[in-house]
């Protein structure tokens, strides 16, 4: 991993991190004068900003604001990867200003601005990969440009739409610790004990919120889970879909196939080009 720290003069500093695995498990980020700019590529995880903490998965975009403690952590058992771009603050306020950005108000207290462009057209993890092949010359101050003119805009509409329907903190703290195997395996009963709210509340809340029910939220959640077991042990299939909480292997194996596009055998064998 390159580093991630503004020099003097730099107009911009990009890096791949990976947490978890084998690796560290938190990374640390507070700069008084430079915002962050984040995608991550894989995974799952949590950011803590100040005392507010939001949920990572795979497709998030968010901006980490200068001036703030952010803890980004892998869950347990996950291996998660960012692609981290730093820009200093007079840099982006000036951006900002010619953009007709509200700057005042991505630098509240509070959750930072995030958005999921999993399902997108794949314009924003081009940007950053742009962002990123500049940091093997030097860094150009024009792909900086072309990252915000692609990631500020949904983030800002995010923005816009948090004043109105904020995620709840139970809801965020309940998704995050879900992802341990023994919450796993207790399915949607364990995601409601985790909530300690009713079954009507967590649902109409995930619905305004994630845009699935609780039942679809536990099978993403087993799904990526069963995926990392794959690659990184050597289970049988039938012990990889129970200890994700799949009672019948037919179901997971139909359910996997719906998810990466090949059988979880096929996935063992080629994980990185099945895309996690």
């Amino acid at each position: 991993m390159v580093g991630t720290q503004l020099a003097p003069g730099q107009s911009f500093v990009a890096a791949v991190v990976e947490l978890g695995g084998a690796g560290r498990a938190r990374l640390n980020r507070e700069d008084e004068h430079g915002h962050d700019l984040v995608h991550v590529f894989g995974g799952i995880g949590q950011v803590r900003s100040g005392e507010a903490i939001s949920r990572l998965e795979e497709g998030d975009v968010l901006f980490l604001r200068a001036g703030v403690r952010h803890t980004l952590a892998a869950a347990d058992g996950e291996l998660l990867s960012l692609v981290l771009v730093s820009f200093p603050d007079p840099t982006w306020r000036a951006f900002a200003d010619l953009a007709g950005l509200e700057a005042g108000r991505w630098v509240l207290d509070g959750p930072p601005p995030q958005v999921n462009l999993r399902y997108g057209d794949g314009t924003v993890p081009a940007a950053f990969r742009r962002a990123l092949a500049g940091q093997s010359e030097l860094a150009r101050p024009m792909d900086l440009v072309r990252l915000w003119v692609e990631a500020l805009p949904p983030l800002e509409r995010a923005l816009r739409s948090r004043a109105f329907h904020p995620v709840p903190g139970w809801l965020t703290q309940a998704c995050v610790l879900f992802s341990s195997e023994e919450h796993l395996r207790a399915g949607v009963p364990g995601l409601l004990a985790l909530a300690s709210v009713s079954a009507g509340h967590l649902t109409r809340s995930m619905h305004r919120h994630y845009q699935c029910t609780p039942s679809e939220f536990v099978d993403q959640r087993r799904l990526a889970y069963a995926a990392m077991l794959l690659a990184t042990t050597r289970l049988p299939v039938g012990a990889v879909a129970k200890r994700c909480g799949f009672n019948s292997q037919s179901y997971f194996a139909r359910r996997f196939r719906e998810r990466h596009g090949c059988s979880a055998t096929e996935f063992r064998r080629s994980p990185v080009q099945s895309g996690s």
